[in-house]
């Protein structure tokens, strides 16, 4: 304000104004992209006058925001069910405007007697022939079957995180009772630098398409 007082009426400082005002802009963005903010999002019932937001729509706001990177961390993934399909068509939406995907799953997951890489099948039947294909890590632990990738998580640009119980199936979108919080700021930078790591010293492993 003091600023604009300074400036008023004089018409020659456009341009310096102009740059200061961005500079201001930059410094604001710097400031909230650090700090943190936090939410809790469900799945399930709400009693009336509940302020959690739901699920679906978070993940869909967050998806539809994204320029750069989307990893998706889940243990089960059932993309073919109806209330997936919208999560992975902004997925996909994603990709096609250039957004690099990463699909990290549990690589040994096997409902019922079906044999175990029912994620990766799930992921290359359900992704459209005509778009870019994703990367997809796997994890899993041989000498102990029971150890599972159970981690269900969201990252989208390195700077808006959801972690959350719900599998990337309809049941974890509606039906099971689901808790998760999102995280914009910081945490996210740290999630998203930890799924790298995790990649890169080999923990992750990059599945062939």
């Amino acid at each position: 304000m003091s600023l604009l007082r300074a400036w008023r009426g004089d018409y020659d400082n456009d341009s310096r104004l102009s740059r200061l005002l961005r500079s201001l802009l930059d410094v604001k963005q710097s400031v909230e992209e650090r700090n943190t903010q936090a939410d809790l999002v469900w799945t399930g019932h709400k009693p009336p006058g509940s302020s959690l937001r739901s699920t679906p729509p978070v993940i869909a706001e967050m998806l539809d925001t994204a320029k750069r990177h989307v990893i998706v961390l889940s243990y089960s993934v059932w993309l073919g069910q109806a209330r997936v399909r919208s999560v992975l068509n902004r997925v996909v939406a994603a990709r096609r405007r250039g957004a690099q995907v990463t699909f990290v799953v549990d690589r040994n997951y096997s409902p019922g007697d079906t044999a175990s890489g029912h994620n990766r099948e799930q992921l290359r039947t359900e992704w459209p022939n005509d778009v870019p294909r994703p990367d997809i890590y796997t994890w899993g632990d041989d000498e102990d079957r029971i150890a599972k990738l159970h981690a269900k998580v969201i990252i989208v640009d390195r700077r808006d995180l959801l972690v959350t119980s719900a599998n990337l199936t309809g049941h974890g979108m509606s039906g099971n009772l689901e808790l998760g919080a999102r995280l914009i700021g910081r945490p996210a930078e740290q999630a998203h630098d930890h799924v790298l790591d995790l990649i890169t010293d080999g923990t992750f492993l990059r599945e062939p398409w």
